[in-house]
């Protein structure tokens, strides 16, 4: 993609921010236009920046080509899963020569860096600083420590697992409690284990799900029932699915960059087939290890295998009901083929906490869940976006769920609601507060996946069915995954199109998904 072939008449193809769209002049400039060389380093570095801080992908060659606009560079980008290739000119329209730069940078989310890296970018663009000193200070940005160290990250880690398995999969005290355990063991596995073994660094992720399911399956095995293996299991693996990547895949296939976006779709779904795998594999090295429990799981389920399965239709009045109905000879079930039913058994004589909590604890819930997943992305906390990201997150939701309770059978449809009303939002507030977009936005798209798994039953494994094939598990939840990916991509391109067909600024904002 060149920067020549994408310039038209109206400005297509230019950032936003780009004077020629936010009609600031040339003329008006601070500071003057840099050197070629130092220009192309500028460039250089934003782009490393971009990658390692997580900026949308997809809007990252179109960022590149605005800003060598601005510079006077003839500019080419092309832009691959953790490689940027950039082909630099001397001048628009003077020598043929080229020199070709390979950006290689992994990316890891930090939102607090991405918003210093944003206002940079703004400043660069308005003629309001030198190519130079925004050099300066990105080389400076990159070399700064993140906010929050590895003691205070697992901490972190530990909390927002405490908060999304009652949240999110009906967790008692007790299962938020194993669940919060999980997460710091996962946490602690990325951010130290991993860092001290190359070797144990690639296999870190079907490691921590195979201890996810071992770890859950032998609380869930205790003949009481009183912890929940789906509240447990799934509030660990959340943390492993490649949420962002999935949806960063589905944005730039529909974005047209197709080399790019079906590399991280295909890696994106194989992972997941992964992990769903390692969750089965854990859980059987549990059952090898207590092979009483496996007998006591095939007991609770054996009335699954006398279940018949009929294909008809029901005429009630004057409508009718089509569709396949199960029957069995059993009356009402007993505790334990209620708990591999459901995959959890609450007891109503209980005491409340081993119980599910009740709806209006979602008040405080979703709102702490939000801080502190702004937090695991390391969003500072005293700052303005910060609110504004929990406010998105509660929208989106309460969304979500209300859109399930509509049509509880269809991820995608759920997942595209609940995108439209974060894209609202996020846009609305770059629009009228001349905020970021993509960081309002970020939190409130993280909410969609485990909704969207929960919804469709979890991780409940019965081992035992018509088929007698549990790994299925795992591509009913690559299955979930590419659902919401669809449904969120379909919510953020509209919402976009709907906020930007009004008003002067009308290209869309390329610092948002």
């Amino acid at each position: 993609m060149s920067f020549v072939s994408s310039i038209t008449a109206d400005g297509e193809g230019y950032d936003p921010d780009d004077p020629r769209i936010t009609e600031m002049l040339k003329e008006h400039r601070m500071s003057p236009l840099p050197t070629h060389r130092n220009g192309e380093t500028f460039i250089l570095l934003l782009t490393e920046a971009l990658m390692k801080f997580g900026a949308p992908s997809h809007r990252i060659e179109s960022q590149l080509l605005s800003i060598a606009a601005l510079l006077c560079i003839k500019l080419q980008v092309i832009h691959v899963p953790g490689i940027t290739l950039l082909s630099f000119s001397k001048h628009l329209k003077e020598s043929s020569a080229v020199n070709i730069q390979i950006v290689k940078s992994s990316t890891k989310i930090d939102l607090g860096r991405l918003y210093d890296v944003h206002s940079t970018y703004k400043r660069v663009v308005h003629y309001e600083q030198s190519a130079k000193d925004a050099y300066l200070e990105l080389k400076s940005l990159l070399k700064r420590d993140p906010i929050f160290s590895v003691p205070a990250q697992i901490i972190i880690s530990i909390v927002s697992g405490l908060i999304l398995s009652p949240m999110a999969y009906n967790g008692s005290v007790l299962d938020l409690l194993a669940a919060g355990c999980c997460c710091g063991v996962v946490s602690w596995l990325h951010l130290w284990a991993a860092k001290r073994s190359q070797v144990f660094s690639n296999v870190v992720e079907i490691s921590s799900a195979i201890f996810i399911a071992f770890f859950a399956r032998g609380l869930s095995s205790i003949p009481q029932g009183i912890f929940c293996y789906s509240a447990i299991a799934f509030t660990g693996l959340v943390k492993l699915l490649p949420k962002y990547l999935i949806i960063c895949g589905s944005l730039e296939m529909a974005s047209k960059q197709f080399m790019s976006g079906s590399v991280k779709m295909v890696y994106a779904i194989i992972w997941t087939l992964f992990l769903g795998f390692a969750i089965t594999l854990g859980s059987d090295f549990y059952y090898i290890v207590d092979p009483s429990a496996l007998h006591r799981r095939l007991q609770a389920t054996e009335y699954l295998s006398d279940a018949v399965r009929l294909h008809g239709a029901f005429f009630v009045h004057s409508s009718d009901i089509t569709g396949s109905f199960q029957f069995t000879n059993m009356t009402t079930p007993v505790p334990s083929r209620i708990y591999s039913i459901r995959g959890c058994y609450r007891d109503p004589d209980w005491p409340w906490y081993l119980q599910s909590p009740p709806t209006w604890t979602l008040v405080f819930l979703v709102p702490l869940y939000g801080v502190f997943s702004a937090l695991a992305s390391f969003q500072p906390f005293w700052n303005r976006e910060m609110i504004v990201m929990v406010l998105v997150s509660c929208c989106s939701y309460t969304a979500n769920r209300a859109s399930r309770i509509v049509v509880p059978t269809r991820n995608d449809v759920a997942g595209a609601i609940g995108a439209f009303v974060i894209g609202v939002a996020g846009h609305l507030y770059s629009r009228i507060f001349r905020g970021t977009a993509f960081i309002a936005m970020f939190n409130g798209i993280g909410f969609l996946v485990p909704s969207a798994i929960a919804a469709t039953g979890g991780l409940a494994q019965n081992y035992r069915g018509q088929s007698g094939d549990h790994y299925t598990s795992g591509l009913e939840l690559a299955s979930r995954m590419i659902q919401v990916a669809l449904g969120t991509t379909l919510g953020l391109y509209t919402s976009s199109l709907v906020v930007y067909s009004f008003g002067k600024r009308k290209k869309g904002a390329f610092w948002a998904f």
